[in-house]
């Protein structure tokens, strides 16, 4: 008898599928038993092939994973959703997101089920909020943001939110409009003013948190990620304040900026950042400068800033008497 097969590609399948390929309950259990076929839950395989392919990416795997509970609960008018859903556009998160998988069904009779590793939670899906991504349904990027937003804190659904407008999976006007159609639910209120503050310009979570240590503090909020030319070269600054009489630059430092896969990349990249500092000071601007300890605490982050606004005032009125 032929050794059965499974198409690569295919991913997760039930018992019933595996008869299809070719497979009797004693094949099956001996391609589990050499490891060919891998058991992800009661009753659904997947090949190690597939296994190891989805394993390369952290999108995929998570998506793997959502098929194969989709299978096993054999329901009707599921999606991932929450940060299940957040997994596997690949979204960033502020906090590591729970290990638990979480679906979302619209049979409202349905009560919500916590079990070991996921959550079943029941919600309207109404036309749209719902696509298909990795071979999966999931809830959109929008309705994802919506849903996350009215249960995070505040910082944490910032992040996420500006996290998918930087993949341009969502836009401003999706999350507006989102906003305005979901006027009477739960949490909507929270969601609307994480969703309304997301900026579509941050390129980092650390320049996200920024932005929300500023608001915290009482900072004025600047323009986000400015061109600033110099001898006909073009460099962009993280933050620009521009309401004083010298301009101040903010720069949110993380160290992915200049850590590279190996050390020439670091050096040159340390010293690329050491011209491009040289460069906006010759503009004549002030410069601040933040990392991860500032940007976690409103108070410090409060006063390194403060302290450029101070210095571009001072320099003002030196400008002014002169």
């Amino acid at each position: 008898m032929p050794t059965p097969s499974v198409p690569l590609g295919t991913g997760p399948f039930r018992r019933d599928r595996a008869y299809g390929f070719g497979f009797t309950d004693a094949s099956l259990r001996t391609a589990v038993r050499r490891r060919r076929i891998l058991v992800l839950r009661r009753g659904v395989f997947v090949t190690a092939v597939d296994r190891e392919a989805a394993a390369a990416d952290k999108e995929t795997l998570h998506a793997q994973d959502i098929k194969a509970l989709l299978l096993a609960m054999h329901r009707t008018n599921l999606a991932a959703a929450g940060t299940s859903a957040a997994q596997i556009f690949g979204l960033q998160f502020l906090h590591p997101p729970p290990s638990s998988l979480i679906v979302c069904t619209d049979d409202l009779d349905v009560s919500g089920t916590h079990k070991n590793d996921y959550f079943l939670r029941s919600a309207p899906l109404p036309p749209g909020h719902v696509v298909m991504r990795h071979g999966v349904p999931v809830t959109s990027t929008a309705r994802t943001l919506l849903d996350l937003a009215a249960a995070m804190p505040f910082a944490d659904a910032v992040v996420v939110s500006e996290s998918a407008l930087r993949k341009q999976l969502v836009s401003v006007e999706d999350l507006d409009a989102i906003v305005a159609a979901s006027e009477h639910r739960p949490g909507i209120e929270a969601a609307r003013l994480a969703l309304s503050f997301a900026n579509p310009w941050t390129q980092s979570v650390l320049e996200s948190v920024s932005l929300v240590s500023m608001r915290a503090a009482g900072i004025r909020l600047p323009k986000v990620q400015q061109a600033v030319i110099v001898d006909d070269e073009g460099y962009l600054v993280d933050c620009l304040w521009d309401h004083l009489p010298v301009d101040v630059f903010g720069e949110a430092d993380g160290t992915e900026k200049s850590v590279k896969s190996d050390r020439l990349s670091t050096v040159r990249a340390i010293r690329a950042e050491k011209d491009r500092h040289q460069k906006l000071l010759s503009t004549g601007a002030e410069i601040v400068r933040w990392g991860w300890r500032e940007a976690n605490n409103p108070h410090l982050l409060a006063r390194v800033i403060n302290d450029g606004f101070a210095r571009a005032l001072e320099r003002g009125r030196g400008r002014r008497s002169g």
